[in-house]
């Protein structure tokens, strides 16, 4: 699939409001993973709704004016934000299995085409289909480890309290991962996520209750702001993956600038893989 010199610049509008860059730091090829899967979905994606509003049956997007390239940028960014909100439970799913499989070297990921593109994400024609992908390698997953592990100080450490007998506790192992996993009911654990542990800017909270139950579960990620790269909230969490309890997410979000306290390096310049 080739894109005109418009739609590349759609994908580049895309892959920057996933913060496809500083993915590197967890899998080297991370953002061509994306521009061939989700990215090249987009752009079909685009072409349809381009089609049906060329045959009425659409709401017109803003229209480009003599090729002005601010024009075509609003028009991009418009697009993705529509895209990025039809499919954003889908897209969370299928790049955290992307990580996975990037840091962990899964072996379809060598089984490319005469472009070097990984074949099992070519043959996918939609997102469902990518997600389903995902879903058969991050939820078939056997559990490694059972919520009655004894840990310690090297598995998790208290960070702040943050009114009305709740506490941010850092999850900081695997074992912490399986173990919020198995009390939470989620896919945090099983080693879903174990790649990002360690990797600068990726981080794992655990609000608990003045008992020392879990009641969310809260992961942060790098974000690339005026050419540094700050830890920003990706996903919070409650049971079974369910929305938090509102006056958990009011205390948290209230503490957020003394947990969010350390500074993500700026992920290392690595050769990028060709793509065709």
């Amino acid at each position: 699939m080739d894109y005109t010199d418009d739609e590349n610049i759609g994908l580049k509008v895309l892959l920057g409001e996933l913060d496809a860059e500083p993915m590197r730091m967890v899998s080297q090829s991370m953002p061509e993973y994306l521009e061939v899967s989700v990215g090249r979905l987009f752009i079909t994606w685009s072409r349809k709704v381009d089609r049906d509003i060329a045959a009425g049956l659409g709401a017109p997007l803003p229209c480009r004016d003599l090729g002005r390239f601010e024009d075509w940028m609003q028009r991009w960014v418009l697009k993705t934000d529509v895209f990025l909100r039809q499919y954003q439970y889908e897209l969370v799913e299928i790049i955290d299995w992307l990580l996975l499989a990037g840091a962990a070297r899964h072996s379809w990921l060598e089984n490319v085409d005469e472009r070097n593109r990984p074949r099992k994400l070519m043959k996918c024609h939609s997102v469902q289909m990518l997600y389903n992908e995902s879903v058969k390698c991050l939820r078939g997953r056997q559990p490694r480890r059972r919520s009655s592990i004894d840990l310690t100080e090297a598995d998790e450490r208290h960070l702040a309290d943050i009114g009305a007998g709740y506490a941010v506790v850092e999850l900081l192992t695997a074992d912490a991962l399986d173990v919020e996993s198995a009390r939470m009911r989620h896919c945090i654990g099983q080693g879903n996520y174990d790649a990002k542990l360690g990797t600068p800017g990726f981080r794992f909270f655990s609000i608990r209750d003045s008992s020392g139950q879990p009641r969310a579960t809260v992961e942060a990620t790098p974000k690339l702001v005026s050419g540094q790269f700050v830890s920003v909230i990706r996903q919070l969490r409650g049971p079974r993956n369910m929305l938090p309890e509102p006056h958990v997410v009011e205390l948290f979000t209230a503490a957020l600038d003394d947990i969010l306290t350390d500074v993500t390096p700026m992920a290392a310049q690595a050769r990028r893989p060709s793509f065709g």
